[in-house]
């Protein structure tokens, strides 16, 4: 092939991947700044996804002696892809996926690799504008089994507990499961909350779909037990007191309203129950009101009952 069949060639080919990503619309929607963490966001690296066609899929930067030292796996990742239902696929110059993340609330993306834990890609573009803040958090939480009552309820203070994290207070009466574990210290991570225990087991808990925290996998437990923290809701109302609502007394200085007393007597007859009191200045235009109701007639005659007197 003469050298300038190769330079003919090496143009058609840029063309072809210029081409390749103006026709995918998702790739221009996902290509953005990136940090890819671990679980507990020790680890980080910086990537930026382009659209430019690379082997494999597209464009993939970042720094690859400092991240591959701290993310093993990325020592064969060459490109991204787009993946089903909005994810991002991390994949080698062939295409073969290496990681998947799935597309999680507030450009935070989630991955579970086997035998090593949970990942989280996170759009910088878009998780720096929802960023999470410790107000927003701290404060009483329940936490509860989905379709379940709460299990237990925690406080989580602003209380400095030194790296970076912050008390929690546990209520008495909690489930075995949550005393066992004993929640300590909490902090914010990736857009996560983080509850840590004093023996430095953790459990993350992230927004989920519906707008609640939900736990996710972690390093140890790739499939750990559900649990949902959410905001304590209102108290039931009391329940009405034995035999209904109390009656109250009439007062000279607070007449008391009168009630209809069903089941209406005629077409044209609403008998009404009137304190004593509050009838003696009631005159006679009062018991013959034609009652309206949204604009029709609902009563032409009205019989008054009174509690001590026998006229009407």
């Amino acid at each position: 092939m003469t050298r300038r069949a190769h330079i003919t060639l090496a143009i058609l080919l840029l063309a072809a991947g210029s081409a390749q990503a103006q026709d995918n619309p998702a790739a221009r929607a996902l290509a953005s700044n990136y940090q890819l963490a671990d679980a507990v966001g020790e680890r980080k690296c910086a990537m930026v996804l382009e659209t430019k066609s690379a082997p494999g899929g597209f464009t993939l930067s970042f720094d690859r002696a400092a991240c591959r030292a701290a993310f093993s796996h990325l020592a064969d990742v060459a490109a991204w892809q787009p993946a089903p239902a909005g994810g991002i696929n991390l994949v080698t110059a062939k295409g073969a996926v290496i990681t998947e993340f799935t597309e999680g609330v507030g450009g935070v993306y989630e991955a579970i690799r086997e035998n090593d834990g949970v990942y989280f890609l996170t759009n910088l573009r878009i998780a720096d504008t929802a960023e999470i803040r410790i107000d927003d958090i701290a404060g009483e939480w329940n936490l509860s089994r989905p379709d379940g009552p709460a299990i237990c309820r925690i406080t989580l203070t602003k209380e400095v507990a030194g790296d970076n994290r912050f008390a929690v207070r546990v209520a008495n009466g909690c489930d075995s499961a949550i005393t066992a574990f004993g929640p300590a210290t909490w902090q914010l991570s990736n857009g996560d909350v983080v509850l840590y225990a004093k023996a430095g087991d953790l459990i993350r808990l992230g927004k989920n779909e519906e707008g609640l925290w939900a736990r996710v996998p972690d390093q140890k437990q790739s499939r750990p037990r559900p649990l949902l923290m959410t905001r304590p809701g209102p108290p039931p109302p009391p329940p009405p007191p034995p035999g209904g609502p109390p009656r109250h007394k009439s007062s000279r200085n607070q007449p008391q309203a009168f009630q209809a007393r069903v089941p209406v007597l005629a077409d044209d007859d609403v008998v009404m129950d009137l304190d004593p009191e509050w009838t003696r200045h009631i005159d006679d235009r009062l018991r013959h009101l034609d009652i309206r109701a949204r604009r029709r007639r609902i009563a032409r005659r009205m019989i008054v009952h009174e509690h001590d007197r026998g006229r009407r």
